[in-house]
């Protein structure tokens, strides 16, 4: 193998993948059994200055082997097989099924080994996965703390066979109010009573869904509008009768098993929109790539919505219940264009429609049709750009994080120094006072220490006026 630079090098030997004689494959240990170990912490490691040679003896590994079926005993093709010496850490291998529900592993190493077993994607909505339980004919059980070992060291193990077992399944179809307009790639969960192991799945280009495996007992199924929402309706949960609840409170809870259920019918209702235009406050030009939030007001629970500027500054908001609702503005504090966001707010004096402090906002009540809001012109920031250097003040200094905080508390601000040891934080509100807080890379071979910014007599702290500042 190679050639190689010099260097430190560990050597993995592998089976051929057509190999028929069970050889394992491992590592080349120094003073190991005929070179070899299984696991890469005990490998040895090879310097290598010029030349060497690695030779080891792959020994005999011994398989595991056995047929996958249904509860009806139907073979189980495209299941998957995972075989774990020490579960959790990476140490499993896989083998699918093959046509006749059969599956072998490769070469094992010697060891105790849980049987995992995932049925094919085909049948993932009605059968459970599961282990192997060596105490129940069936050689199945859902519990990980009741899974048998098979052990694996004196020769092939086969005839470890699992019959997976069938759940529970909801079957639906998601519409639009008129009960026949399909809702195509919604997200529909159904969840337990008690606990959380729900069971979810996509509407298909009918609307209709399957889920599944369910076990007995009480279920509420929700459903999340898709992502884009062209038909502009809302998520919710089934009701009996309406088809539609806002609240879980209000949904059904489907008692399983029950063979009269059928084929439930979820129709989700049209919801209404918040549309706007904003600006730059400076020129009146049009800011692309805004986002705007609305969320309910209050302690009122819901679901906030969120739309994008056009380039014409223009947006709508996703479907929204109606009800009443604050707006926020938020635009990247890393744009050349150094425009604040902030929240919706109707008293702006200097006619922004803006609160860039957030301490201030107007309610938006939304009725049966969208809503519209004044035109919202986004104010210019202020950034603070400067030079940090080792004490010698000419060594730049590369990747110093600098944390911006307004004094009193705030949202803070990180930046970091490129090459030349220049940075220019994000765009930060004017008239406000900050601390810069200096944190050098600690791989930095110049071993610096960090600190805060002092300019002169006024401490660690940097005044921003109505313009940007560079300091050093």
């Amino acid at each position: 193998a190679g050639p190689f630079f010099p260097g430190d090098f560990k050597v993995r030997f592998g089976a051929p993948f057509d190999d028929t004689t069970g050889l394992r494959s491992g590592w080349y240990r120094i003073g190991g059994v005929g070179g070899f170990t299984a696991q890469e912490e005990d490998a040895s490691v090879l310097s290598l200055a010029g030349d060497a040679t690695a030779n080891v003896l792959l020994p005999a590994g011994y398989r595991i082997s056995g047929t996958i079926r249904a509860d009806d005993g139907t073979p189980l093709p495209g299941a998957s097989v995972f075989l774990c010496a020490r579960p959790g850490l990476g140490s499993c291998e896989l083998a699918i099924t093959a046509s006749d529900g059969t599956y072998r592993s490769a070469p094992l190493d010697d060891g105790a080994y849980r049987i995992e077993v995932d049925p094919p994607s085909v049948a993932r909505a009605t059968l459970f996965g599961g282990y192997y339980d060596v105490s129940v004919p069936e050689g199945y059980t859902r519990l990980p703390e009741r899974a048998s070992r098979v052990v694996v060291g004196v020769g092939d193990v086969a005839g470890i066979d699992v019959t997976l077992a069938r759940g529970l399944i909801i079957a639906g179809v998601v519409t639009a109010t008129d009960g026949t307009t399909p809702v195509v790639d919604a997200y529909v969960a159904a969840c337990p009573l008690v606990g959380w192991d729900c069971a979810s799945s996509r509407t298909g280009t009918d609307g209709t869904f399957l889920l599944g495996p369910l076990s007995a007992g009480g279920w509420r199924v929700s459903v999340d509008a898709p992502t884009p929402n062209p038909a502009g309706v809302l998520g919710g949960w089934y009701a009996a009768g309406s088809g539609y609840a806002a609240t879980s409170s209000a949904a059904t809870t489907i008692a399983l098993p029950d063979a009269s259920l059928g084929t439930i019918s979820v129709r989700l209702p049209r919801g209404v929109s918040i549309r706007g235009r904003v600006l730059a406050a400076a020129g009146g030009a049009a800011v692309e790539g805004a986002s705007i939030t609305a969320c309910p007001t209050g302690a009122v629970s819901g679901t906030c919505g969120s739309g994008m500027t056009n380039a014409a500054g223009d947006f709508v908001t996703e479907a929204l219940a109606p009800g009443d609702y604050t707006v926020a503005v938020r635009f990247s504090r890393w744009s050349p264009l150094r425009l604040l966001g902030g929240s919706y707010w109707t008293g702006a004096t200097d006619g922004t429609n803006l609160s860039v402090t957030e301490l201030a906002s107007t309610t938006v009540h939304l009725g049966a049709t969208d809503g519209t809001l004044a035109t919202i012109r986004l104010p210019r920031g202020a950034v603070i750009s400067g030079r940090v250097t080792a004490s010698d003040g000419t060594t730049p200094l590369l990747d110093v994080a600098v944390t911006t905080c307004p004094v009193g508390g705030g949202p803070c601000d990180t930046a970091w120094t490129d090459e030349a040891g220049d940075f220019t934080t994000g765009t930060l509100r004017p008239n406000v006072r900050y601390t810069l807080e200096l944190s050098p890379d600690p791989d930095d071979p110049a071993r610096v220490v960090g600190g805060w910014y002092a300019e002169g007599a006024t401490g660690n702290v940097a005044a921003l006026a109505a313009s940007d500042r560079k300091s050093t």
